[in-house]
């Protein structure tokens, strides 16, 4: 901050070396839609059918929800244009949107610019938002995969995988109390329900503890994944 100014006061340049900020070059993405095309839409947004699968994260991802109806108070820039460009991040971080189903999204968005929008903005804001990302190249594959060795069911002995279950079970607590309810009204083994106790608290402590809360509700079967073989259908 300058304070003082007279004419015979002369700044050097080399005196702000110290406040210098490194500008990074700002890469864009690709956006191929038609400047008449999106004018269209933002002169009438109440027309616009937005993507079903727009409408299937909206009820799951708490994170795409706040940042549609402007409901962020972690965000900085909590201007108009700071929610269209963290939405338009948000949406291009998934697979199945076009470019087309992004623009409409940003349109209709309550927080966004809505009838202030311009093709020029929205365009430009999707393709910085696009060209945030990094793409990730695919591997390539040998041409001869060696699959692994095949493991027979009767490989697995199920009486070791029961004693070993049964030793982890510990001796108080919500696991164990678990168990003990579900022995008394089921003859399911204990190793069984030793996966369920462990799914269910999984579950219960998994908003803080373990997978992000938006995540998780998209793939409801993740903690069956996690902790127990397909096989073990009463458990899971």
């Amino acid at each position: 901050e300058i304070i003082k100014f007279e004419p015979v006061i002369v700044y050097d340049i080399k005196e702000f070396e110290q406040f210098y900020i490194e500008q990074k070059e700002t890469v864009l993405g690709e956006v191929d839609l038609s400047k008449e095309k999106i004018k269209s839409w933002i002169q009438d947004p109440e027309s616009l059918e937005l993507s079903e699968n727009f409408n299937r994260l909206l009820n799951v991802s708490r994170n795409l929800k706040e940042t549609y109806e402007g409901e962020r108070p972690d965000l900085t820039d909590q201007s108009r244009s700071g929610y269209s460009m963290v939405l338009a991040s948000i949406l291009t971080s998934y697979n199945f949107f076009t470019d087309e189903d992004i623009i409409k999204i940003m349109i209709a968005q309550p927080r966004g610019k809505l009838r202030e929008n311009t093709p020029e903005y929205l365009i430009y804001t999707l393709k910085k938002a696009k060209g945030g990302h990094t793409p990730v190249e695919a591997e390539e594959l040998p041409e001869e995969i060696e699959l692994p060795k095949e493991v027979k069911l009767e490989e697995v002995s199920q009486e070791k995988l029961n004693a070993l279950l049964e030793e982890a079970i510990p001796d108080r607590g919500f696991l164990r109390d678990y168990i003990d309810i579900f022995s008394e009204i089921t003859d399911t083994p204990k190793s069984f329900l030793f996966w369920g106790a462990m799914t269910t608290l999984s579950t219960i402590l998994g908003k803080n503890c373990f997978v992000d809360w938006d995540i998780r509700k998209l793939y409801p079967n993740i903690w069956s994944v996690f902790l127990a073989p397909s096989g073990f259908r009463k458990g899971t």
